[in-house]
């Protein structure tokens, strides 16, 4: 009987735990001035092929995140910025389901936007 008592308690422990790891996501935002200064980007543009998407946070969509729209000539650099920003990030390996992960970057009104 005791035996049963204490597996019991274990497994009530085991999932406990697991239930509070299930909690909200913490942001993949390492730094939020970096995420402000983010939205200062120069994203005018004259066509579609200007533009492309890039991972919006530290995880990308690939593990949990989301993504955005930037010009070409601006995502290499912005993602080498992210890359030091994110080195400590761990991240979840799962396919995000955010709204931005299944759009694609397009050249809209003069500014470079998911859709």
């Amino acid at each position: 009987m005791r035996i049963l008592s204490v597996t019991g308690f274990l497994l009530g422990m085991g999932l406990l735990m697991a239930a509070q790891s299930c909690g909200p996501k913490k942001s993949g935002i390492v730094n939020p001035e970096a995420a402000s200064n983010a939205m200062l980007l120069d994203l005018r543009c004259k066509k579609d092929e200007e533009c492309t998407e890039i991972k919006a946070d530290c995880c990308g969509c690939t593990q949990g995140g989301e993504q955005m729209a930037v010009l070409k000539a601006q995502a290499k650099n912005l993602l080498s910025k992210r890359e030091v920003e994110c080195q400590d990030m761990m991240c979840i390996q799962m396919i995000s389901n955010h709204p931005s992960c299944k759009q694609k970057a397009y050249c809209l009104k003069g500014q470079c936007q998911l859709k």
